[in-house]
């Protein structure tokens, strides 16, 4: 199972994105963040494969 971050400012747009993760049995939403700096501590206690990270323009 791949264990996934998410990473997003806006609760709609984080919300939208686990919703579609959700949909594949062989993704795990591990945890759902407003910003970077709360990442890295998170990071830190929970592993993860894979970041998914949505630049600001």
């Amino acid at each position: 199972m791949t264990r996934v971050l998410i990473v997003d400012d806006q609760d709609d747009i984080r919300a939208g994105i686990r919703a579609m993760l959700l949909l594949d049995p062989s993704l795990e939403v591990v945890g759902a963040l407003s910003d970077g700096l709360q990442a890295v501590p998170f990071l830190r206690e929970h592993p993860v494969d894979l970041v998914l990270m949505v630049p600001q323009p």
